[in-house]
């Protein structure tokens, strides 16, 4: 996802064209549940590769910069610290968000929700206030029934930064059935970095519904595709790509007071248990 969300790469943004009619039918297989474990999964050459392509965008590219930055400190919270996030970083992301401001609210919005994130200390210095508001719920609208993907990452933002004001989003029945006839589109098109990133915001907008999404294997095996094919080559897209699985495969994740929380789902058991010490038996 970009999940943290939520604005997608460069590569995630182009879209096939709806010239011909899409065949779908991975929707059928029943979920049989997607593991993803960043701790077992991510090696460290992943975090090698993805910091140092965090550290060459520091001065360079601040936008860039937020979004792996956020990547990074979502797979591995325990060491944000490594990830030299001062005043000057700050600084920098902040100067390209106000570039945005009033004239991108899809890209102010996806910088904006990465600082909320990295800085949540600092978040009043966003100048997240009532014209900003205003303003990207205006931008939500336009992109209602024209771009659903952008939709769906504007309201991750807009869920994100303005926690207190969700009910002001007002999604409707149709909405939701647009949004998932999107993911169903960019399955049948076997775009899975498209698929992972809207996925991972529908459940992260829509919790309980998180079983319509049709999670099975061949959505699974696909992502993870996508994810080894962009290893090495693309780490941006492969920190957004591990955030989204990592999203998917929870027992839960949801947006609460601004912030993404994940509840991990609990290890499978295996084989056939041991009998209980006659003493620990109830």
């Amino acid at each position: 996802m970009r999940f943290p969300h939520p604005a997608s790469p460069d590569s995630i943004r182009s879209r096939p064209a709806r010239g011909a009619e899409v065949a779908v039918g991975l929707h059928d297989e029943e979920e049989d549940g997607i593991e993803f474990d960043p701790r077992r999964d991510l090696s460290k050459k992943d975090w090698e590769g993805m910091k140092g392509e965090l550290e060459e965008c520091r001065d360079k590219d601040w936008r860039k910069f937020s979004h792996i930055a956020s990547g990074l400190s979502f797979l591995f919270p325990d060491r944000k610290a490594e990830l030299n996030l001062n005043n000057a970083a700050f600084d920098g992301m902040k100067e390209a968000l106000e570039k945005f401001r009033g004239t991108n609210w899809w890209e102010f919005g996806s910088i904006a929700m990465n600082l909320s994130l990295l800085f949540q200390d600092r978040k009043a210095e966003l100048g997240l206030n009532e014209q900003t508001f205003d303003e990207m719920k205006l931008a939500l609208a336009t992109c209602r029934s024209r771009d659903w993907l952008n939709f769906i990452q504007m309201a991750m933002s807009l869920s994100i930064l303005f926690p207190e004001r969700k009910a002001e989003l007002k999604y409707d029945g149709a909405d939701i059935d647009w949004m998932k006839d999107e993911l169903a589109w960019w399955r049948g098109w076997g775009s899975w970095p498209h698929f992972s990133e809207t996925a991972s915001c529908l459940s992260l907008l829509f919790p309980d519904r998180k079983a319509e999404l049709n999670l099975n294997d061949a959505a699974f095996e696909g992502m993870k595709k996508g994810l080894e094919g962009s290893r090495g080559t693309d780490w941006w897209g492969f920190s957004h790509m591990a955030m989204n699985l990592a999203v998917l495969a929870s027992e839960r994740a949801e947006i609460v007071n601004g912030r993404i929380v994940i509840q991990p789902k609990k290890p499978k058991l295996t084989g056939e248990p041991k009998p209980l010490p006659e003493r620990l038996k109830i």
